[in-house]
């Protein structure tokens, strides 16, 4: 297993397009908990539990 990674990561291509898809997943995952102001978060609570669509999502923010 460990020779197949150093093996990826010895090819430039891929070991820019992995190191670019953990930055990405890494700039989701903290931006993910950044709130946004002039949200309420009381009303985006039932947005995630699949009771109204995207424009009753819309129509909150």
């Amino acid at each position: 297993m460990w020779e197949k990674a150093r093996v990826i990561f010895t090819i430039p291509e891929l070991r820019k397009k992995i190191l670019l898809t953990l930055g990405l997943l890494a700039i989701y995952r903290v931006g993910y908990h950044i709130t946004l102001p002039m949200v309420d978060q009381t009303k985006l609570g039932p947005q995630g539990a699949g009771q109204g669509g995207f424009a009753d999502l819309i129509n909150q923010v």
